[in-house]
């Protein structure tokens, strides 16, 4: 009897849980100073307030959020996993950036958050699709899977384990 694997759904919310972000527009990649996505899917994203993606907010791009899952020790093929999400971006401004920012802090704390209104901006993906490719293979996410899952739980320490082993 073969084990079995967690839905597309746990490992697409275990990539986007653990990887760095680049957010695709065009034939341009930018990297936020930070990101975080949410359970219904959407992505918070912070940039420097001069970053030409968050004067192109305003228009409410489409755009493609992609995570990449590395592997924490060095291999041939390090990406394990992409998970790749399809939307529209827009800006946060005022109190619905600081809120936003207040949700992100208590899921994950950062400094950077800090910076929101100081030299940095809020920008927030609305998701139409998710898409992950592993080594289990390509599928689409639907919204309402990915909201329901939950990611690997000890996926914050594996990268701790497997470098002491």
């Amino acid at each position: 009897m073969t084990p079995s694997t967690p839905r597309p759904g746990e490992r697409a919310r275990t990539v986007a849980a653990l990887g760095p972000a680049t957010v695709l527009r065009a034939a341009e990649r930018a990297a936020p100073l930070l990101h975080h996505v949410h359970p219904d899917g959407a992505v918070s994203l912070l940039f420097p307030a001069d970053h030409a993606l968050a004067a192109a907010a305003r228009t409410e791009p489409a755009v493609i959020v992609e995570i990449v899952d590395l592997a924490p020790v060095p291999l041939r093929e390090p990406v394990r996993g992409l998970l790749w999400i399809t939307g529209r971006l827009r800006e946060l401004t005022g109190a619905r950036a600081r809120a936003a920012a207040v949700r992100v802090a208590e899921a994950r704390p950062d400094p950077r958050l800090l910076d929101l209104g100081h030299g940095a901006v809020l920008l927030r993906l609305e998701p139409v699709s998710l898409v992950l490719a592993d080594a289990e293979g390509s599928n689409p996410v639907p919204l309402a899977e990915f909201g329901a899952a939950t990611p690997d739980p000890f996926c914050a320490q594996e990268a701790g384990w497997l470098r002491h082993l």
